[in-house]
């Protein structure tokens, strides 16, 4: 009688259970969280309703009034629109448009028939894309 021990035997994985390690494949794991966030924004991106929640509200007006002036080839140095007019700045809203990522917009305007609407909600969507794809990068290099 020849007997083997338990660890010395090797059983491979029943075939559906190999098919389906494609689907936990590091290059495939990011489209889950995109699909996560299509999920509840779905809404936007086909029906083009505005995202209106929150701070979106404050900074909705900031972005748009950047955009355009930058499209027009002036520096929003003033904003006549913010309590009878401010300097533009100086507001707390107009923070994230230092974000280069925004100046990228700005020949979108220029080229193609774009709101600066469908532009907010595209480059949220952007900038969400890349926080997670920045965190599972950092995810696989901590693991």
């Amino acid at each position: 009688m020849h007997s083997q021990s338990s660890s010395s035997i090797s059983r491979s994985p029943a075939p559906w259970i190999q098919k389906l390690r494609v689907f936990s494949h590091p290059a495939i794991l990011p489209i889950y969280s995109a699909l996560f966030f299509l999920s509840f924004y779905w809404d936007v991106f086909i029906t083009r309703v505005s995202i209106m929640t929150h701070d979106s509200i404050f900074w909705y007006g900031s972005f748009s009034y950047f955009l355009l002036c930058l499209a027009q080839w002036e520096l929003p140095l003033w904003d006549p629109y913010s309590f009878s007019g401010t300097p533009f700045f100086l507001e707390y809203n107009t923070q994230a448009l230092l974000d280069p990522t925004v100046l990228l917009l700005v020949p979108l305007i220029w080229l193609g028939d774009f709101s600066t609407l469908d532009l907010f909600h595209w480059h949220y969507g952007a900038l969400l894309g890349l926080y997670y794809a920045g965190t599972y990068a950092l995810a696989l290099h901590l693991a």
